[in-house]
């Protein structure tokens, strides 16, 4: 009888463990999206849902996407942060507003998904981790109004090596104008120069968190795009 007491005793325990973890998703039976391609405007509005048991802090990105693969390479338009998280399966209603114009660093002319990343930046742990990214709407044909488009890399303009590094690296590039500014993933300035026209740059980001970063230079017609991983 007593063994029978513990084996229950223990399975309960395991069940309620494991109920704590959150579960954020988008409640797909009710939202609203749209583009203004007059304004550049986009409004989504979309319920957020916690179908675990706990509650946290965590944040909510907002991008755009050309693959549909988050994140690296997509724009970041919004961080959003939520101070009290959610409780068991409760949602918060949420209207998303912006200006693409607005956005910094600008964003290119291109073809784009929005792509809404519920706590993107990994600070909660989920019983299912594979059902916080969705892509609303349709396409977005964005124009820029600066009329700045954006290349990859493909033509090789920059090389940096070592990569990955600790932080330390040379860029070699064929450009001789503009800036060259290094952007974390959220979207952020964390470096820039201005190019007066040398072969090789040695960075120092050592003191940098570890993670991916991409450096872009504009040439006055395009911007130039290639990642550096900092481990």
């Amino acid at each position: 009888m007593k063994r029978k007491i513990t084996i229950l005793c223990f399975v309960f325990t395991s069940l309620f463990i494991q109920s704590k973890a959150q579960d954020l998703t988008m409640d797909l039976s009710n939202w609203s999206f749209n583009y203004d391609q007059n304004t550049n405007v986009i409004t989504l509005v979309y319920d957020l849902v916690n179908n675990g048991s706990s509650s946290g802090p965590f944040h909510v990105g907002y991008y755009l996407s050309t693959d549909l693969n988050c994140c690296d390479g997509d724009y970041l338009l919004f961080q959003d942060y939520t101070s009290t998280g959610l409780g068991y399966q409760q949602y918060f209603h949420i209207t998303f507003n912006v200006d693409i114009d607005t956005v910094q660093p600008a964003v290119p002319t291109g073809n784009y998904r929005l792509l809404v990343y519920a706590d993107n930046l990994e600070e909660v742990t989920e019983t299912n981790e594979n059902n916080n990214l969705v892509a609303f709407g349709t396409s977005i044909n964005y124009t820029s109004s600066s009329g700045i488009s954006e290349t990859s890399n493909a033509n090789k303009q920059i090389s940096i090596f070592p990569n990955p590094s600790s932080g330390k690296f040379k860029i070699d590039t064929k450009i001789t104008e503009g800036e060259i500014s290094i952007y974390n993933v959220l979207g952020e300035k964390i470096y820039s120069t201005i190019n007066n026209k040398q072969a090789t740059y040695d960075i120092d980001l050592s003191n940098s968190s570890k993670g991916i970063y991409f450096v872009k230079i504009y040439d006055g017609e395009k911007i130039h795009t290639e990642k550096i991983v900092i481990q």
